[in-house]
């Protein structure tokens, strides 16, 4: 089956409770310079709900970033345990790029700590 063009990556991503390690987002293997790009993790329960929480993420600004890497702050990160899903919007600011575009989306699941 082929991928549709502008279709977001479904990938799915599991982390321990209580990690607030940030996630790097890549958009490309090349050359992108996403200076100035925003992007919205929203985890959920399901596509009907409202997102439980958000996490913002933006491209470091120094350097710019031409790897096309956007890093989300996951401070704060504290869902319990469980299964949900979830997406995150990507918005290029510099283009006044609205609405954002949904570039990643799967289950999120969220696994016990072991101390």
């Amino acid at each position: 089956m082929a991928e549709e063009i502008g279709a977001a990556v479904e990938c799915n991503l599991t982390r321990s409770e209580d990690d607030t390690d940030d996630i790097t987002v890549r958009l490309s293997k090349g050359t992108v310079d996403t200076t100035g790009f925003t992007a919205e993790l929203s985890i959920g329960a399901g596509k009907d709900a409202a997102p439980t929480v958000t996490f913002s993420g933006a491209a470091p600004v120094s350097p710019a970033q031409p790897n096309g890497l956007i890093v989300i702050d996951m401070n704060g990160f504290a869902l319990p345990i469980g299964s949900y899903k979830y997406d995150i919007r990507i918005t290029d600011t510099n283009v006044g790029d609205t609405p954002s575009r949904v570039y990643f989306k799967g289950s999120f699941k969220v696994t016990p700590r072991i101390n």
